[in-house]
């Protein structure tokens, strides 16, 4: 819940929406291959299971991409050319 409200803040910024996509990405990231290895939690915290882990892995898919993705792509989202 923190990790939603944190990006729906950072979400009016571009460069600030990038760095969440990042941060986060890594985070899922590494909770992902925690639980893989780990199986049953990740740090002693967050119970995990098979189907946590794949979602950690998405969520780390989908934050990388988009915190990776060219600013000027990220910044005409939404704002498209009439040509």
């Amino acid at each position: 819940m923190v990790v939603g409200v944190v990006g729906i803040v950072a979400a009016g910024r571009v460069e600030a929406a990038r760095t969440f996509a990042l941060t986060a990405g890594l985070l899922f990231a590494a909770m992902a291959i925690w639980g893989f290895i780990d199986g049953d939690d990740v740090a002693g915290i967050f119970a995990i299971d098979t189907t946590d882990n794949i979602s950690y892995a998405v969520l780390a898919a989908v934050g990388l991409v988009l915190g990776l993705t060219p600013e000027t792509v990220q910044r005409n989202i939404g704002h498209p050319s009439h040509g």
